[in-house]
């Protein structure tokens, strides 16, 4: 039964219209991971790789098989360690406030994506402490100029 209902789950996934074209000009010159939030790690990876998702990162932590969820700041601490980074070299991009104060605890820039399909700002409280707040991917592209 649970097989069933993340299969269903797994067919209504997609990814940002502008992730690939973003992720392609970021890696470039800058470290790639994926930290996600996910409790079955096997159904993930494989729409990870069926998706081709997988490619675009250079790591993917997955809190399944970390141990931790964010907004724990440890859960960046894997990514660092395989990317060879310190905190303060790292931006964590999320659409959830509580994920990017994570980020911010674990020392590294926080962005926060409120997409405009998101509704009210408001909604998303009082990020505050530095946080950069943009409305789409493609934004990431002049915060990380050459």
């Amino acid at each position: 039964m649970v097989d069933h209902i993340i299969g269903v789950w797994y067919s209504y996934m997609y990814t940002d219209p502008e992730a690939e074209k973003v992720l392609e000009a970021l890696r470039m010159r800058y470290r790639t991971a994926l930290i996600t939030n996910w409790d079955h790690a096997p159904w993930l990876w494989r729409w990870l790789t069926d998706s081709d998702v997988a490619g675009w990162f250079e790591d993917i932590v997955i809190s399944d098989e970390v141990e931790c969820v964010k907004p724990d700041p440890r859960i960046f601490t894997p990514a660092l360690e395989k990317l060879g980074l310190k905190p303060g070299e790292m931006a964590y991009v999320g659409d959830s406030p509580e994920d990017v104060r994570g980020a911010l605890a674990a020392g590294s820039l926080p962005i926060l994506i409120r997409r405009e399909q998101s509704g009210d700002p408001s909604d998303h409280g009082d990020i505050g402490g530095g946080v950069r707040v943009i409305s789409r991917l493609s934004e990431l592209l002049d915060i990380f100029q050459p």
